[in-house]
């Protein structure tokens, strides 16, 4: 029930403001050109814009239409990409699109740690994916030292999640 409410909260000017902050100011420009270091810049100026904004989308859930449209361009992962896996999708989006994910997610790591159980090793702060692997390798390396027989198998969840009906 308190998850609930931290996640139905009202959108605050603090709120607004810090997740404008915590976007790197260098990086791609969205379709309309502009970067992050241009909205800390004029802040004071464009500030009652970007509120008006991120308000409406509190309130009504929605962007206008056409607003939410994003540029996908396909970075090559390899010297001689040859398959679509060897491509690295990157997406430009507005700086509007940005703030409203920003605070979503900052939202949703206020109480995932509550939601994720405590074996789970990734998506919560202070867990590392990296966990699970050097665990894995504390057990075989224990396991050879105390000359003990483990069964152990690996499941590719990638691929297995990439089939699933």
């Amino acid at each position: 029930m308190m998850q609930a409410i931290k996640l139905e909260a009202p959108f605050s000017h603090k709120e607004v403001k810090d997740a404008v902050w915590a976007c790197g100011s260098e990086k791609a420009p969205g379709p309309d050109g502009l970067t992050f270091k241009f909205i800390k810049t004029y802040w004071e100026i464009i500030k009652d814009d970007v509120m008006k904004f991120v308000f409406h989308f509190d309130k009504f859930g929605t962007f206008a239409r056409g607003f939410n449209s994003t540029f996908i361009s396909l970075v090559p992962k390899v010297k001689d990409p040859i398959s679509l896996t060897d491509y690295r999708p990157i997406s430009f989006m507005g700086c509007m699109s940005k703030i409203i994910s920003k605070i979503l997610a900052t939202r949703i790591k206020s109480v995932i740690g509550d939601l994720i159980g405590d074996v789970q090793s990734a998506y919560v702060e202070g867990r590392s994916i990296l966990d699970g692997p050097l665990m894995i390798n504390e057990l075989i390396s224990w396991s050879k030292v105390a000359k003990r027989k483990i069964l152990m198998f690996k499941v590719d969840f990638d691929k297995a999640f990439d089939s699933i009906n």
